[in-house]
């Protein structure tokens, strides 16, 4: 199948400014990326609740909502308001009356999924107040206001790579749980290892480098293939680097 949209860089800004890259010679990196994060906010104030307030985003490729309402979740866009240069648009999903906001940039959204409510616009604006978006061809950079003090973990990308699967890449301090005690098989960029997912039973592939860890989901239930092999035998680099 042709891609529709224009192919994307062999790099990605994650939403706390770290630059993902992937150098693997003669395999196809242009479908977009994709990644999930969450704003953390301690509320260090008296009087107000002790426990983290988390609100959860995902950053996709502008344009992205049309389809997902279409495809994905059946619903509709219901409303738009203009914010940072951008639109903020909010969609219905048909079945549940679920809503879904997402800012849209130039090149990039960034939307959270949000409970039924007679009041869509104003509980979007709340789930996205307190945050600034740096959008850019690389990604979008989110930058919580300095107060009330707030910081971006959990984060989570995934790249798809035909004929190989889904890249779910994670910072190596951040995925430390995932790798095995014992060493990996030796490749020019890390080590590797196989695993079963414990949710699916399906077997797949870890790979961890000095800076990423990344699990390769792959398109067939069957578990790792000579081609998937192949991709981490030839692949140069896959690092997360910080800002």
């Amino acid at each position: 199948m042709t891609r529709k949209e224009p192919d994307a860089l062999p790099r990605f800004r994650t939403a706390s400014g770290g630059l993902i890259s992937i150098d693997v010679p003669g395999y196809d990196l242009g479908d977009p990326w994709f990644s999930s994060f969450r704003v953390v906010l301690d509320r260090p104030y008296s009087g107000l609740p002790t426990e983290p307030e988390l609100r959860g985003f995902e950053i996709a490729p502008a344009g992205n909502l049309e389809p997902l309402l279409a495809e994905v979740r059946p619903g509709r866009v219901i409303e738009e308001l203009s914010a940072q240069g951008g639109l903020l648009r909010i969609g219905r999903v048909d079945e549940d009356g679920q809503h879904v906001a997402a800012w849209t940039g130039r090149w990039h959204e960034v939307r959270a999924w949000m409970p039924p409510s007679d009041t869509p616009a104003r509980q979007a604006l709340a789930h996205f107040e307190g945050l600034r978006f740096h959008d850019s061809p690389l990604g979008v950079r989110v930058e919580p206001f300095a107060v009330p003090a707030a910081r971006i973990e959990a984060e989570d990308v995934i790249k798809l790579v035909p004929g190989i699967g889904f890249l779910n890449i994670m910072r190596a301090d951040n995925a430390a749980g995932l790798v095995p005690a014992w060493s990996g098989a030796r490749v020019r960029s890390g080590e590797v290892w196989r695993k079963t997912d414990s949710e699916t039973n399906v077997p797949l592939l870890l790979h961890a480098s000095v800076t990423a860890v990344t699990v390769i989901h792959g398109q067939s239930p069957a578990g790792p293939t000579s081609a998937q092999l192949d991709f981490l035998d030839r692949l140069i680099d896959l690092s997360w680097t910080t800002n």
